[in-house]
């Protein structure tokens, strides 16, 4: 099935078989020879206008997300369930173009969103270093504050606190010391060590997160 006009910027030749899922509700991109990447993704076709490409997913809390630094590279999860794409990947997508990131959020029921002008993570020698463009939104900023740090797993301390946020916080992030958002945090935990976003949630854990990014025109 060929569909020119929903997908947008998520290829512009777009190539696309439905998951296996019948309710779920993005259509999957399978590498072929008009793709941009290798490896399959999930394209948003319905906010915002289409063309995003996502790049975690949490909803179910199915799938734990408390994982090694080789785990975030390479990515875990199922795509039609939760999963992280992969910081290998994200990478490769983020710096291919300009590309923009919206973080989609349900807390008590209410959906809201932050989004980002840009968005981009560096290569694995630098840790994932996180840079960000200029925010608005619903949900508030709680993801600013992270820009220019590197990306912290249970097994790999990049942040700026004595001790390990990660641990400290089950999960993995771009943490500071330790953070104002964790949105690979433990699902259902409370107390900040849930997927929180704490200009929204403060310490109780949202319902819903999903992580998108989409190119920029002419970019």
């Amino acid at each position: 099935m060929t569909d020119s006009l929903t997908l947008k910027s998520c290829e512009k030749k777009r190539s696309i078989s439905v998951l296996s899922n019948p309710s779920f509700p993005y259509p999957l991109v399978r590498p072929n020879k008009y793709t941009s990447f290798n490896f399959p993704y999930l394209c948003d076709t319905l906010t915002d206008g289409g063309g995003w490409i996502i790049i975690q997913r949490r909803s179910t809390g199915n799938v734990d997300f408390y994982r090694t630094w080789d785990e975030y590279k390479n990515g875990f999860g199922l795509l039609d369930d939760d999963f992280w794409l992969g910081n290998d990947k994200i990478h490769a997508i983020s710096n291919s173009a300009t590309y923009e990131l919206r973080v989609n959020l349900k807390y008590k029921g209410k959906s809201s969103y932050a989004h980002y002008s840009s968005f981009s993570i560096s290569d694995e020698k630098s840790n994932y270093v996180l840079s960000l463009g200029a925010y608005n939104g619903s949900a508030g900023d709680s993801l600013s504050s992270h820009k220019g740090r590197q990306f912290s797993t249970r097994d790999r301390d990049n942040d700026a606190n004595s001790k390990n946020c990660a641990v400290e916080f089950t999960g993995a992030w771009w943490y500071g010391a330790c953070y104002e958002s964790n949105l690979n945090g433990k699902w259902g935990a409370d107390s900040y060590k849930g997927p929180t976003w704490l200009a929204l949630t403060d310490s109780e854990p949202t319902s819903l997160t999903e992580m998108k990014i989409r190119r920029v025109d002419n970019s």
